[in-house]
């Protein structure tokens, strides 16, 4: 069972140990890892973003699986004009192909779309990302293009809410 909550400080050293023993694998997607190294820089990270929203800066969210950390997924690039958000999200491999990234993202999209004014969410991932697409796909977003080899996927307000989404999604955070 998965839950998420807002990403803590005390928390930066468990998922920096996560990035450290899939560094190579994990920054080929998500360079912006490359920068943080240490505990502090992690720590750094956190707070640089704790206290923003997703227009901001980078709301940040802790994926666990019962008492393990496992990844992190964010909300980023806020548009408020266009009422659009993008997510991005990475788990330590070893917790991989177990549908817990589609399952974080089901959580979010339902917590977005519920309780803010966001219209859209995007996954945009590289060309050679298949498992993003797939996550995407398993979500129900619809492709909508490709720019610099990177694949967009859309989710709209309505069509998520039309799906019939579980309200048992937003008993999965702890705030």
């Amino acid at each position: 069972m998965i839950f998420l909550q807002e990403a803590a400080v005390y928390h930066a050293s468990q998922w920096l140990s996560l990035v450290d023993n899939d560094r190579d694998w994990l920054t080929q997607w998500m360079p912006h890892l490359k920068a943080i190294q240490t505990t502090k820089q992690a720590e750094a990270y956190v707070r640089r973003n704790q206290h923003r929203n997703f227009y901001t800066g980078t709301k940040i969210y802790e994926i666990w699986e019962e008492t393990t950390l496992i990844g992190l997924l964010t909300l980023h690039s806020g548009h408020f004009a266009n009422r659009s958000v993008d997510i991005g999200y990475w788990l330590g491999r070893q917790y991989t192909r177990r549908g817990w990234t589609a399952a974080a993202c089901q959580f979010i999209f339902s917590k977005v779309f519920v309780s803010t004014a966001i219209e859209q969410i995007y996954i945009r991932c590289e060309a050679d990302n298949k498992a993003s697409q797939a996550v995407a796909l398993k979500l129900g977003m619809q492709y909508e293009k490709t720019l610099k080899n990177i694949h967009s996927y859309r989710m709209g307000k309505a069509d998520w809410l039309a799906m019939g989404y579980e309200e048992e999604d937003l008993l999965r955070f702890l705030d």
